[in-house]
């Protein structure tokens, strides 16, 4: 008895408690001290229903109308746990909330959907004056008619529309009619325009749910391009677009009258496959630099479709200036033309030195070594190679290297080259030189360091986070231009220059956007390559997620990044590495003197790339175990040094490996503490004015990180001079060098 009493006082205490209508949440005639009108039952939690009239507004919340509709009859609920679709009867439990003024309900701790497949209650008609000044319309399914835009699109893809009362605000919260591409002109007409209303940033805003929520007036067809930059590509189409936001009429004919700048490129005709004109006959005729396309045929269409593709052959750089002159559908005018600007540019930025034979040492992975010293040589090459030879370069100086050691790896499909160092001339980073048979040839820049003996008490500087060449991202048209990091890094690159580090640990984020190497000939690794050769000391690099990583808003596909970084600093194989080397990552060691260096791959896979290998971990378990053997087999090291991008996941404990430092980036600011062993320590960026650096003092194998130094805004913390210009004209020069830093070199 006593089981069935307690069901019975839950279940009576549940049905005690009473639903709240919207109307009562949201009805209110007292202002609140933000000039809005608080509901009348802030902070309390109720239980309240209605029909869902509007989803996914904000990514994932929703709003509820009553079944009446109408003023003081909708809400939004702020929840995202539940997904309900429109036209579901549901019933929520939660708490009356008013965010910055807009009434909301949270905390959503009861969800029922009582039915589905609802009508939605007739939207309310009302001017366009009444969204912008009544509360009474906040959250509600509302429709304005017979109303032009009275400004475009701002930077939050917001617009405005009057109905002759007054302006009100479009809003993006559902569907975000310029990412779409719609063109808006000003006094653009639209038979009507639904949506629910919210407010933010002290103004009322109305959002349409969907493009069906739009209805363009009759006249209201529009002809567009886009904007568009061409690169190094010598025949291109500019798709012209047709649109309107409603079924249209079946269109008959159309005429199109267009020009174009002879000097920039040539009109070589049209392409109408995949597009509405694909159903008819289609003409053109030329005059000069004018063109007019005729159609005739039969189609219909709604929204914004490609109606024909113009054809043209680059010429010269500039702007093409194809510009729509005039157009009419069915013989009657058509009132809306835009016409994008087309950019042409087909000088070719050539890519940058792409790995081929050489394999490491590298650019990225270079060798720190003395006269008398064995240095492996990792080579890709056919089996049936010979004749290796190789030799290092600076400048005019050239060392030749006797190769005294190959095999050919059958198991890694690589050549294993092995050589003593030589008593160079000069102590300088070299850039190596391999030949072998079969017209073979490869050279690596800042390959091999020969320094005179490895010292014992040295220093090294860490950086990080260059965000080559500019740190704004696609389709920014700054993007096409900027190149504020390269500033930066370069004052970098100066100071490093003159402190002359034994090496440097650049712990990735190199670029900004790993895919934009090819796409539209941009060049973003071979740009940042060329920078790394400024650099006058071996680097040690590691990848960044801005290296590895996709980003939705950028054309090229998910993977593209990665592969540019294989193809640049290494490796090919690991899209599939060979059975006897399983490891998919870019992971690597060295020793300098008896401290240990262990350089790792990080990145949080957010693009999904290769997933069931890279998962959405920072490192995946065969880095793990490759670490942990790793530092096993360098267990006599009396100091051990890991360097990555950042560690998503806190997956490395330094005291459980053993290690003594870590140093990595990507938080874009300073972090650990200098004077606690295991030292973990995140150094400030070279980007965004930053130019950070950190130089770690080692003496007898003990680390002793300073704190970071910046270049700063004019190089001028540690500045040269030479007397007189050091132009190898004169046959002497003195330097005067000025240290501003908090720190002795």
């Amino acid at each position: 008895m006593k089981k069935y009493y307690v069901l019975f006082f839950l279940l009576s205490n549940f049905i005690l408690l009473s639903q709240t209508s919207i109307y009562e949440i949201q009805y209110t005639e007292i202002p609140g001290s933000e000039g809005t009108y608080p509901s009348p039952l802030f902070e309390q939690y109720i239980i309240t229903g209605g029909i869902v009239s509007g989803i996914n507004f904000d990514t994932d919340h929703y709003f509820i109308t009553s079944s009446t509709g109408g003023a003081w009859n909708g809400i939004y609920i702020y929840d995202n746990e539940h997904t309900p679709a429109i036209g579901d009867s549901i019933i929520v439990y939660g708490q009356i909330w008013e965010y910055h003024g807009f009434t909301e309900i949270r905390d959503i701790s009861s969800f029922e959907i009582i039915s589905s497949n609802n009508p939605l209650p007739l939207s309310a008609l009302v001017n366009t004056n009444d969204i912008n000044l009544q509360e009474a319309y906040e959250s509600v399914l509302i429709k304005v008619e017979d109303i032009t835009v009275f400004s475009g699109y701002n930077e939050w893809s917001e617009w405005q529309v009057d109905d002759g009362s007054g302006e009100c605000y479009i809003g993006p919260g559902f569907f975000n009619l310029e990412e779409m591409g719609f063109p808006l002109f000003e006094n653009y007409p639209f038979n009507s325009i639904t949506g629910i209303v919210s407010y933010s940033w002290g103004y009322f805003l109305l959002h349409p749910r969907n493009i069906n929520d739009f209805n363009s007036d009759p006249g209201g067809h529009i002809f567009s391009t886009n904007s568009e930059n061409i690169y190094g590509e010598y025949n291109f189409e500019i798709p012209v677009l047709i649109s309107f936001l409603e079924e249209s009429a079946n269109i008959n004919s159309y005429q199109l009258d267009f020009e174009f700048d002879p000097e920039i490129v040539n009109y070589s005709g049209f392409d109408e496959n995949g597009t509405l004109s694909e159903n008819g006959t289609v003409t053109d005729q030329i005059v000069g630099n004018e063109v007019t396309i005729d159609f005739t045929g039969s189609f219909s269409f709604s929204g914004i479709e490609p109606l024909i593709n113009l054809s043209f052959n680059a010429l010269n750089s500039g702007d093409a200036d194809i510009e729509l002159l005039s157009a009419d559908i069915n013989e009657m005018e058509v009132s809306y033309l835009s016409s994008g600007q087309i950019g042409v540019i087909i000088e070719n930025n050539p890519i940058g030195d792409t790995l081929t034979v050489i394999q490491r040492p590298l650019l990225n992975i270079p060798a720190i070594v003395i006269p008398g010293q064995a240095m492996e040589i990792v080579c890709l090459a056919p089996e049936s190679t010979t004749d290796w030879s190789a030799e290092l370069i600076h400048n005019e100086n050239t060392l030749s290297l006797n190769i005294n050691g190959e095999v050919f790896d059958t198991s890694r499909q690589r050549w294993f080259l092995t050589t003593i160092i030589p008593e160079p001339e000069i102590f300088e980073l070299y850039d190596l030189k391999v030949t072998a048979s079969g017209d073979i040839e490869d050279i690596t820049a800042n390959a091999v360091q020969i320094i005179h003996e490895i010292k014992n008490e040295y220093y090294f500087i860490h950086i990080t986070d260059t965000h080559l060449p500019t740190h704004l991202f696609y389709p920014d048209e700054e993007t096409l231009t900027d190149t504020s990091e390269i500033v930066d890094f370069r004052e970098v690159i100066n100071d490093i220059n003159l402190i002359n580090p034994e090496f440097v640990l650049f712990t990735g984020d190199l670029v900004n956007e790993g895919e934009l190497e090819d796409f539209e000939n941009r060049r973003y690794f071979t740009k940042a390559q060329r920078l790394m050769k400024e650099l006058e000391v071996p680097v040690y690099l590691v990848s960044g997620n801005h290296d590895l990583g996709g980003w939705s808003d950028t054309p090229p596909p998910q993977g593209t990044a990665r592969r540019n970084w294989w193809r640049f600093f290494g490796w090919n194989w690991l899209s599939d590495p060979p059975d006897i080397e399983p490891y998919y990552t870019q992971d690597y060691s060295f020793d300098y003197g008896s401290v240990h260096f262990v350089g790792m791959e990080a990145y949080l896979n957010y693009d999904y790339y290769m997933y069931d290998i890279y998962g959405y971990e920072s490192f995946i378990p065969s880095q793990i175990v490759w670490l942990e053997e790793d530092l096993q087999e360098a267990a006599e090291s009396e100091a051990k040094v890991l360097f990555y991008h950042y560690d998503f996941s806190e997956q490395i404990d330094l005291s459980d490996l053993e290690v003594d430092m870590a140093l990595w980036g990507h938080i874009h600011s300073d972090d650990g503490n200098i004077n606690s062993h295991p030292y973990n320590l995140a150094t400030d960026n070279v980007c965004d004015g930053d130019r950070a650096y950190r130089l770690i003092r080692v003496n007898d194998s003990e680390l002793d990180p300073q704190y970071t130094s910046h270049a700063g805004l004019n190089g001028e913390n540690l500045n040269i001079t030479f007397y007189p210009s050091n132009e190898g004209i004169a046959d002497s020069v003195s330097a005067i060098i000025e240290n501003q830093q908090n720190l002795d070199f």
